[in-house]
């Protein structure tokens, strides 16, 4: 399997780069939806790229591009209707769609890549689904903490008055001893009365848990397009009021994605919510119907041990190792299949967390020789935080990318080969940490003669206030004061018809406030 081995390099934007590292592949009437989530990326190290496709791309087409550019994470945009399933055949008589395919580079069946399918076919849907993920990633609710600890374990014990099946009892205790590693309240969910529960609960529990706030969700039982009954959670129902605490779902059951009209785990990205989000994130499903439960299992147990008691943080290499532990049984036509048959709909890269956010603390200068440093911390232990991913951007100067990670004293060094007249942008990315964005203000040509350009970004909505002052201290401009979404903005301004001196530009947000000085000139 491939994996990047430099710790510091440069990356070019030319598209086709080897070192593309997320690559976005859609339908072309979806790329401009898909922006923010390849800026967001692209922001935070990972050389992120969008390639468009029409809409009767072949599977083989599709292939031929990933071939090409080996990224590590590939993102498909779009659902069956606009991207093929890479995998289509029939095991057990049955048919098998799934994106393992896409992934397996060297033919072997075993996936090199992770692959991820936001499954959308409207532009609404897609706007949702990049809103939960970068809501998710970058601006996660802060005011209920304990979703971040918190966990939901679904089992359907018994169906059609069948015993219980003892494939569960079995798994139960070890899902449960996992997901508890980590987090400090687990939802146990029954429609029996096993391992003392008082049983007999129903989808109306699954939204109660969600509504007050969890970070996974196990099922374990039957399905056919849906959780069997009493489990049969409608994602679009009313009472489902999650308010953007999206949880990962994980269904270790029979098909719920790809296979018929409208599959829950596709519905469960799609469903938005408004302007607070509902629903889920992520949702991990198969395409097969039949008695496989030790085989999901499998699945099941290692992507927990991976997430929980090995900390491995990103969605799409978890989801790796749950599919690498079937491989890794005895050889036997079944585990190809049953490798095959699990596929993500979300983003491969995506950070989970399993504690309440950390702050970082973050500080670089520059050094001689073009060199420059960049310092990680914990704000709270004031700790080194290594392996912090580290990328410097100029967002005027789009060539300029350099990406990192910290050393074991939380420390990375950038040789630059310039630096841009726009200034540095600062990103720096670490699981269980808040995103440190470096807020931003610049001056086009200083010294100006009448006008200039500013630049600034802000790095979630609030406040803006933008004011010139000369330097006795009056003011002599309002530039902007009022509500910005997060994003970079530029305006203009003119001090043609001031006098010739020094003034200064202040730039204050809810959190953030600097001053940059202007020189005019005639």
């Amino acid at each position: 399997m491939r994996r990047f081995s430099l710790i510091l390099f440069f990356l070019s934007i030319t598209f086709g780069n080897s070192l593309c590292r997320y690559l976005i592949i859609t339908n072309e009437k979806f790329v401009d939806a898909l922006k923010p989530l390849r800026d967001w990326k692209w922001k935070k190290g990972m050389g992120a790229e969008i390639f468009s496709v029409p809409a009767n791309c072949s599977r083989e087409s599709i292939k031929a591009i990933v071939r090409r550019i080996k990224p590590e994470y590939l993102l498909l945009g779009g659902d069956k209707t606009y991207l093929p399933p890479g995998d289509s055949f029939y095991p057990f008589n049955q048919l098998l769609l799934g994106d393992n395919f896409y992934g397996d580079i060297e033919g072997d069946y075993r996936a090199e890549v992770a692959v991820g399918r936001l499954p959308f076919s409207t532009l609404k849907e897609c706007s949702t689904m990049v809103r939960k993920i970068i809501t998710y990633e970058r601006f996660p609710p802060r005011d209920d903490t304990l979703w971040y600890r918190s966990g939901a374990l679904v089992f359907l014990w018994d169906y059609g008055g069948r015993p219980a099946n003892p494939i569960y009892t079995e798994e139960f205790p070890y899902d449960a001893e996992m997901m508890g590693r980590r987090y400090r309240t687990l939802d146990t969910i029954f429609n029996d009365t096993l391992f003392g529960h008082k049983g007999y609960d129903d989808f109306r529990d699954i939204i109660k848990a969600l509504n007050r706030g969890v970070g996974m969700v196990l099922y374990r039982g039957h399905a056919a397009e849906n959780w069997a009954y009493p489990f049969t959670v409608e994602p679009e129902s009313e009472s489902l009021k999650n308010n953007s605490k999206l949880p990962i779902i994980i269904s270790g059951s029979c098909y719920t994605i790809f296979k018929g009209i409208n599959p829950v785990g596709e519905r469960w990205l799609r469903v938005s919510g408004g302007d607070s989000l509902k629903g889920a994130v992520a949702f991990f499903g198969t395409q097969l119907g039949g008695l496989f439960g030790r085989w999901r299992g499998r699945f099941v147990r290692t992507f927990l041990k991976s997430v929980f008691a090995e900390d491995f943080l990103i969605l799409g290499k978890a989801f790796l190792r749950g599919k690498d532990s079937i491989a890794s049984q005895p050889i036997s036509e079944s585990n190809e299949i049953f490798y095959r048959e699990w596929s993500l709909l979300g983003d491969p890269e995506m950070n989970i967390w399993t504690e309440v956010p950390k702050i970082l603390s973050v500080s670089y200068q520059h050094l001689s020789n073009n060199q420059f440093l960049v310092l990680v911390r914990d704000r709270t232990t004031g700790r080194p935080v290594k392996e912090a991913l580290v990328c410097l951007t100029s967002p005027l100067a789009s060539d300029f990318y350099y990406v990192g990670y910290t050393n074991s004293g939380g420390e990375i060094k950038f040789t630059l080969n310039e630096i841009p007249s726009g200034g540095i942008l600062v990103t720096v990315t670490k699981p269980n940490y808040l995103p440190y964005e470096s807020p931003f203000l610049t001056i086009c040509s200083n010294p100006i003669r009448d006008e200039t350009t500013i630049t600034y970004q802000i790095n979630k909505k609030g406040y803006v206030r933008l004011r010139v002052y000369d330097i006795t201290g009056r003011l002599v401009s309002r530039l902007f004061e009022g509500v910005k979404e997060a994003g970079f903005y530029q305006l203009k301004w003119n001090g043609k018809n001031l006098p010739v001196g020094i003034y200064f530009l202040s730039f204050s947000t809810s959190n953030f406030s600097t001053t940059k000085k202007i020189i005019l000139t005639k």
